[in-house]
């Protein structure tokens, strides 16, 4: 008999961002879709005269990375207020998303996230660049908010 194959299942995901003001105020944002990527080596010519054929190149820095998730925009709501002004701002924000294998919240203090185990994480920082508002019949108000990451993401796994 063949062993049941373990997966992470999207919903239950959960993203939680410092505030930029309060480091010990946490806010927890629920998305409808979410995408964490990472940017490309910039690549480096180091191609001689000598050369008769190709393009020598080298991998150098990683390029700039870009998430984007999408919320049902509420004006009235606190946290989509803060993500307003930190776009306007230009501040850099600190994310946390808590995979769907557990149900801790994310807690966060003056020296970084808190030592939740029960749930695997995957942390960035970045800013807000874009809350494009697009307006249609019969739907709702689903911006898909882009955050230019500053760093890399890391994973902490569950324990």
């Amino acid at each position: 008999m063949a062993t049941k194959k373990k997966v992470l299942l999207s919903n239950g995901t959960e993203v939680f961002i410092v505030d930029p003001t309060n480091d010990t105020k946490v806010y927890k944002l629920c998305v409808t879709q979410l995408d964490v990527n990472e940017g490309d080596p910039t690549k480096i010519d180091v191609t001689t005269l000598c050369e008769r054929e190709k393009i020598q190149e080298v991998d150098g820095l990683l390029g700039s990375s870009e998430s984007t998730f999408t919320i049902n925009m509420d004006f009235s709501d606190e946290t989509h207020k803060m993500l307003l002004a930190a776009r306007k701002d230009k501040r850099e924000l600190k994310f946390r998303i808590g995979q769907s294998d557990g149900d801790a919240q994310a807690t966060h203090s003056s020296s970084g996230w808190g030592e939740e185990t029960s749930r695997t994480w995957v942390d960035f920082t970045g800013y807000i660049s874009k809350v494009p508002l697009s307006y249609s019949v019969n739907a709702v108000v689903q911006p898909q908010v882009s955050v230019t990451m500053t760093s890399g993401y890391s994973v902490t796994h569950k324990a």
